[in-house]
């Protein structure tokens, strides 16, 4: 073999190389344009359900009532919809919301699953669920979809 030989065999070697590390990289970037993307729909979409939620009164009992003392909200053992509110548009409190889910499809990146749950927390510590009746109830949306690296969750604490 030759000098001109190992040349040759030693140039597509190194174009072999760079053309894998080329689309290595690009399939990487697709990768990164799709979680962004993803991101930014899965952020409209825990966003626009909390905006929906806290339009609505914080309690079945504060719908026309003023109340003063937690013995009158609702239990914690019965948060979620109440008798006659099928769906969404029939929710009249925020704690209907437990154990909620939509699922919306995009053209392009497929299936949103949301989930949401409503419970109770003490004001101090709002990241703590309590089993018992308090002025402050914790929203927890999560959104998941393939392209998310991880499920989003937006949370916020509303008090009465």
């Amino acid at each position: 073999m030759n000098i001109q030989t190992l040349l040759v065999i030693g140039s597509l070697i190194a174009l072999t190389y760079s053309i894998l590390t080329m689309n290595t990289s690009q399939s990487v970037q697709a990768g990164y344009q799709l979680n962004n993307e993803a991101t930014i729909s899965a952020t409209g979409i825990g966003q626009s359900l909390l905006e929906e939620i806290e339009l609505k009164a914080f309690d079945e009992e504060t719908i026309s009532n003023t109340i003063t003392d937690t013995d009158s909200l609702t239990s914690s053992y019965s948060l979620g919809k109440d008798a006659g509110e099928s769906t969404h548009y029939t929710f009249d409190d925020f704690d209907d919301y437990n154990g909620y889910t939509k699922t919306e499809s995009l053209t392009r990146l497929g299936t949103f699953s949301t989930e949401i749950e409503v419970y109770y927390v003490n004001t101090m510590s709002p990241d703590t669920k309590v089993t018992y009746k308090t002025f402050s109830k914790r929203i927890d949306i999560r959104v998941a979809n393939e392209y998310l690296l991880d499920t989003l969750v937006f949370a916020k604490v509303i008090s009465y």
